[in-house]
């Protein structure tokens, strides 16, 4: 079991989430970071120093035939890259990928708003926050009952 979860949604800008236990509770929190170079320093920083066995759930981003129409950039699948290969040298590190409709079919803005995590103009934190959600409400440790039970308040 993790004690610290981080959820990506990446892209130009990049939404980030994360669930980290600290004295006894369960601490939440959520950015959103500029650019692709400072994501990446955000995540090796983060992990660096907690020095904890830590869980980060990125959104997978597919590039179909309409992908650059729907949104024409890069960052994602450089982000998703990088992440990927950073994390599978990590050794407390679990890397896992989750799909957008994953996130927003589960986590949807009123079970954000019941566990405290709704940031109001904040879209892509809000989107790290619907995958660390969707993550955590099957984990079957301590975390996962943190967040169901926080689901039925």
């Amino acid at each position: 079991m993790s004690d610290l979860y981080i959820a990506i949604d990446p892209g130009g800008t990049t939404g980030v989430a994360w669930l980290l236990w600290r004295d006894g509770e369960w601490l939440f929190g959520s950015d959103q970071i500029g650019d692709r170079y400072e994501t990446e320093w955000w995540l090796a920083h983060t992990i660096e120093i907690t020095e904890r066995d830590t869980t980060v759930i990125i959104e997978r981003w597919d590039v179909r035939a309409n992908t650059h129409t729907l949104t024409n950039q890069d960052d994602p699948r450089y982000i998703i890259g990088w992440v990927d290969g950073f994390c599978h040298t990590q050794p407390h590190v679990t890397y896992v990928e989750q799909t957008p409709a994953q996130a927003k079919r589960f986590g949807d803005d009123l079970k954000l708003k019941r566990m405290g995590w709704y940031v109001k103009g904040e879209d892509h934190a809000r989107d790290a926050a619907r995958h660390l959600l969707t993550y955590l409400a099957k984990d079957p440790g301590d975390a996962g009952d943190y967040v169901r039970e926080g689901l039925t308040r």
